[in-house]
């Protein structure tokens, strides 16, 4: 033995009217059950409307009061060409409904559940037209090796300014930028890399049309002669082990520094070994034809 629920909706009925609902069933072994009920159709107009309605760019808000008897147990909101249904519970008078097209007009239904039945209302509702786009993005004074100085022409706004938001691709970890005026630094950036940069208004009514241009930050410095020699002989003393190869570190610098030469090259000598690691903190040098350094190790 089991219970099987179904449930119909009957609708279009005379409000305060009983009806008398028949309901005739067939059983697998063949028997037939006969049941009726009797059901009186609420009267509900008057009771349930919308008392405001706002069209975005791209989301609709509404906003609807329900009075009287009986109560509501659930609200539903659907809207035309799109098949996701919005479920409020019952001290819910209000909904968003998002990811919509600017400029487009929708139907939002409206459905008040009760135990005994529904009540359906519609109201038409037109998302906003979308603020233009920025207009000249341009760079903004000379070029830096880490940020971006950029301004732009503001467009008209559809509805009342907020901010400009400023995106950066690749992002180098940076957020978007929010500012109120139509110029900006975007910094946390690396040299010699080209950057596309987003700019759009967002307004009351929503996000407007973006503008997309590329800017590159200036070179990187190059790496001298004298900037490595100095960065090998002030930091690198000693021995260090690259996959078995022993390669000795000495600093030579006092043939530099006693001749002030403005190019001083270090020759590094290694040789393959499987000793341990000997770290030495005397080590001599001797002068090169060429001028250069040569390191003597024991």
């Amino acid at each position: 033995n089991f219970t099987r629920y179904m449930s119909i909706t009957i609708r279009h009925l005379k409000p305060n009217t009983t009806y008398e609902v028949d309901i005739d069933g067939l059983y697998m072994d063949g028997s037939i059950y006969k049941g009726s009920i009797n059901i009186t159709a609420l009267d509900l107009n008057g009771m349930l409307m919308f008392t405001n309605h706002t069209g975005k760019t791209h989301s609709i808000s509404v906003q609807w009061i329900y009075q009287g008897e009986p109560t509501v147990e659930y609200f539903t909101i659907t809207i035309d060409s799109l098949s996701v249904i919005y479920t409020f519970s019952r001290t819910c008078q209000c909904a968003v409904i998002s990811f919509l097209t600017p400029n487009q007009q929708y139907t939002v239904h409206l459905e008040a559940h009760f135990s005994g039945g529904t009540l359906l209302r519609h109201i038409s509702v037109t998302t906003a037209m979308q603020s233009p786009a920025p207009t000249n993005l341009r760079e903004h004074g000379e070029k830096h090796m880490t940020y971006l100085l950029v301004a732009w022409t503001a467009p008209e706004p559809i509805g009342t300014l907020l901010n400009y938001r400023v995106d950066t691709h690749p992002s180098n970890g940076n957020t978007p930028i929010y500012r109120t005026v139509p110029s900006t630094a975007i910094g946390n950036l690396n040299c010699s890399t080209a950057y596309d940069i987003t700019v759009a208004a967002e307004t009351t009514l929503g996000t407007g049309h973006s503008i997309t241009m590329q800017f590159a930050t200036s070179s990187c410095p190059p790496l001298s002669t004298t900037n490595i020699a100095s960065i090998v002989a002030s930091s690198l003393a000693g021995v260090a082990v690259i996959g078995g190869l022993v390669v000795l570190f000495a600093v030579a610098q006092s043939r530099c520094k006693r001749k002030k030469l403005e190019n001083c090259r270090i020759q590094i000598s290694a040789q393959s070994s499987s000793a341990h690691l000997v770290s030495s903190t005397s080590t001599d040098s001797q002068e090169s034809p060429d001028g250069s350094t040569s390191l003597i190790t024991a």
